[in-house]
Order: C-alpha cells, then structure tokens, then sequence
C-alpha cells in the first residue's frame, strides 16, 4: 500500500506592478518567502503575472 503526503499549497493573489517588470518580480519573490515561511512548499501565481499582462489589452 502506498502513503500519502500532505502538501501545503498557496495560491497568491497579488497584484502586478504596471509600471516596471522588476518591481513586479520583487513582489513575486517577496510573497515566495512570505508563503515559504508558512510552509508552502507548492505556490502558484495567475496566468500571465510575469510578466505583467495588463487585464484592459
């Protein structure tokens, strides 16, 4: 019989910085940390976050 292992997830609901990659990439790799320190060991982001899409074009 095989074991399960539980994971713990985060989905990130952050919002793009629409002025500059580079700030929207530091926000990316600050809620990594942010959701690594509790024990996220699987984060995902929305579709197109990096880089930044715009949701008007």
């Amino acid at each position: 019989m095989s074991q399960t292992r539980k994971v713990r997830a985060a989905a990130v609901q952050i919002a793009p910085d629409l002025t500059s990659g580079a700030a929207t990439l530091d926000r990316v790799i600050a809620a990594i940390d942010d959701a690594g320190g509790k024990g996220a060991e699987f984060i995902v982001f929305p579709e197109t976050f990096v880089p930044w899409y715009p949701y008007f074009s």
